[in-house]
């Protein structure tokens, strides 16, 4: 699911995961106790001034960027009790719901946010988790967002969340029809050119799979994504030495990616 509006992560996270050796691992666990400590000196703070809004919505961002979700969300209720018909405060809630994992509540949530104002953002963040649960609702939310005209980049997301729809209710040409609308709002659009070459590889349309995701590289390479599914491609087509480069590139740009390393030692034997 791509996720349009994230909390940013403190800078110390940022430049943690740069490295990858044995002295990172330990600098690691000391970024994550100091973070651990400042959400804990804050906690304090909220504590000694509980009617300081701004420092309570500093603590459930910090929160949730230790993914403590159900603590953030005990903090953002309270707001939001005091607060009822702030859209804001509804929206962050659903934005931690969809983090957990809880997509009903997060729509729940998000529609409560879109019933006091039903800003575009808030019904891109809808037409998103609506896309995911394969409910039409999307097409209608996406639709109105167009006649908004509020310009290309936010015609390419409705367009995408279409594309995403029709493609998990298995309508394939519908789909790629809406992920050709989104890339041509927006030529750089990665999950667009992503999704539209999964439906070529779930299709066994190997080929042409593999012609969308090296476009993609060419207009980002340092898309670890795509040369993922590149490898994928070229795999399944019995070329193992190419497979093999793609794995190692894509897991040379995104360490987390475990089964490009996996397809690397598999390949390597």
């Amino acid at each position: 699911m791509i996720k349009l509006f994230l909390v940013g992560l403190t800078f110390i996270f940022i430049l943690a995961s740069c490295n990858n050796n044995s002295t990172t691992q330990k600098g690691e666990t000391q970024v994550v106790d100091s973070v651990k400590k400042e959400v804990e000196d804050m906690k304090k703070e909220v504590n000694k001034f509980p009617d300081s809004i701004p420092l309570k919505v500093q603590f459930i961002d910090a929160l949730d960027s230790m993914k403590q979700y159900k603590e953030a969300i005990a903090q953002i209720d309270c707001l939001i009790i005091k607060d009822r018909f702030n859209n804001n405060l509804w929206l962050r809630k659903g934005q931690i719901l969809r983090e957990k994992g809880d997509t009903l509540q997060a729509i729940d949530a998000l529609n409560h946010s879109a019933a006091i104002y039903p800003s575009p953002d808030i019904l891109l963040e809808l037409a998103n988790l609506y896309a995911e649960k394969k409910n039409p609702k999307v097409l209608e939310i996406c639709e109105n967002i167009k006649k908004m005209s509020l310009g290309q980049t936010t015609d390419s997301y409705a367009s995408f969340f279409q594309g995403v729809y029709y493609a998990r209710t298995k309508q394939r040409d519908k789909a790629q029809q809406y992920f050709d609308l989104a890339i041509g709002d927006n030529y750089t659009f990665p999950d667009a050119y992503l999704e539209k070459g999964y439906l070529y590889y779930d299709n066994k349309q190997y080929k042409q799979a593999l012609a969308i995701f090296q476009k993609l590289n060419d207009i980002n390479n340092a898309n670890a994504n795509g040369y993922y599914w590149q490898a994928k491609c070229f795999e399944v087509m019995k070329n193992k030495e190419e497979a093999l480069t793609n794995y190692q590139k894509a897991y040379g740009l995104d360490k987390s990616m475990t089964e490009a390393k996996a397809a690397m030692d598999r390949l390597g034997k």
